[in-house]
């Protein structure tokens, strides 16, 4: 009977061992930053199409990607997007393009509404970069506007915005992110007004 009572109390000790050593949930950190670009004097009736950013590989999930040397990859362990990164900006670009003024519409569904223009935007990069004390964040996107009349590229271009983190670890990593971004948002979303007051109005 004492045998049976030791083996019971090894494997009660060791189960309670097991349960305190489960690694702990990891934190989960969104990108909420939304650009502040200058707004037009004069709202036109011109109708936008946002279609989700895609991602480059090695951005595709919602790791947190840093890199101590290039061209290697790596994703912190106990923190995490809360989802990735291509598909949290989405919403960040509407919002940061509503906020010029200068259109009708911006749509998220091509069936939920006439559109005279399609953006499309791929995340390039989302990393922090521990090459320098303190450490920098890198974003970048590639953005194309499309005349959905013809479906021709009118405008092309890469943004890229880099910024220190104010603590090198995965937290500063997110507010360096989320500066990034809302710089380049603003950027984007000047550069896609500019080019469509450049252009000649759809079926005009």
């Amino acid at each position: 009977m004492k045998y049976y009572s030791i083996v019971l109390l090894v494997l009660l000790t060791s189960a309670c061992t097991a349960v305190r050593q489960m690694p702990p949930e990891p934190t989960v950190y969104l990108l909420t930053a939304v650009g502040t670009p200058t707004p037009t004097t004069v709202r036109g009736d011109t109708v936008l199409w946002v279609t989700t950013p895609r991602a480059e590989p090695g951005f595709q999930g919602d790791g947190m990607v840093y890199t101590e040397t290039p061209a290697a990859l790596y994703a912190y362990r106990d923190s995490r997007w809360a989802d990735a990164p291509a598909q949290m900006l989405r919403p960040l670009l509407v919002e940061t393009l509503e906020r010029t003024g200068a259109f009708h519409a911006v749509l998220t569904q091509p069936g939920s509404g006439r559109a005279d223009y399609h953006l499309e935007v791929k995340l390039l990069r989302l990393q922090q970069e521990f090459y320098t004390t303190p450490s920098q964040v890198r974003v970048g996107v590639r953005a194309n506007l499309i005349d959905v009349s013809n479906r021709q590229v009118m405008a092309s271009r890469t943004f890229h915005s880099v910024q220190s983190a104010p603590t090198d670890n995965a937290y500063g990593g997110v507010q360096a992110a989320n500066t990034a971004v809302a710089e380049l948002l603003t950027e984007l979303a000047e550069f896609v007004v500019e080019r469509l007051s450049a252009a000649s109005p759809p079926n005009g």
